[in-house]
């Protein structure tokens, strides 16, 4: 893990002084997301989680929808 830590702090110094340390900032919530995604989806039953995606995605486009209307 420290290898991996320390690796991951020069590659984010690089990018941030190459101009893409917004895009950087981004991997240690993607890092998080896909833990608790993990967590989440070995406590719910399959379908539980198809579910819970479909009405994500689908309140996600109805915001996108309302947004482009607006």
């Amino acid at each position: 893990m420290k290898i991996w830590l320390r690796a991951s702090l020069i590659y984010f110094r690089r990018l941030c002084h190459d101009g893409m340390g917004y895009a950087a900032a981004l991997v240690p919530g993607a890092w998080f997301g896909a833990k608790l995604g993990a967590w989440l989806n070995a406590r719910i039953a399959s379908k539980t989680a198809v579910l819970l995606l479909r009405l994500v995605l689908i309140l996600v486009g109805v915001r996108l929808i309302w947004q482009g209307i607006h």
